[in-house]
């Protein structure tokens, strides 16, 4: 199990790195999208440090699936930001 924890742990940071080289600033929700994925990944951090002091890998196996959910979210609606033309109107 603590091997799937720290599978899942490397698969959201790589999504973070991703997401913050190729980023475009092109709206405030792009803003809110980079903040909420950073929180994630700050939150599956803290995961992983409690599950190595306190050995429980089950609970923190659930709790990252769950930011891994949320990760791939915000990454499809990073890669259709970054697809999107640029504005004309703003």
């Amino acid at each position: 199990m603590k091997e799937k924890c720290y599978n899942l742990y490397e698969k959201i940071t790589r999504v973070r790195i991703h997401v913050e080289t190729n980023r475009k600033w092109i709206c405030k929700f792009s803003d809110l999208l980079w903040e909420n994925l950073k929180t994630q990944v700050r939150g599956a951090s803290d995961e992983m440090y409690e599950a190595e002091d306190e050995g429980d890998w089950e609970s923190a196996y659930k709790n990252l699936s769950d930011c891994w959910v949320a990760v791939q979210h915000m990454k499809k609606i990073n890669d259709m930001l970054e697809k999107m033309p640029e504005l004309i109107y703003c």
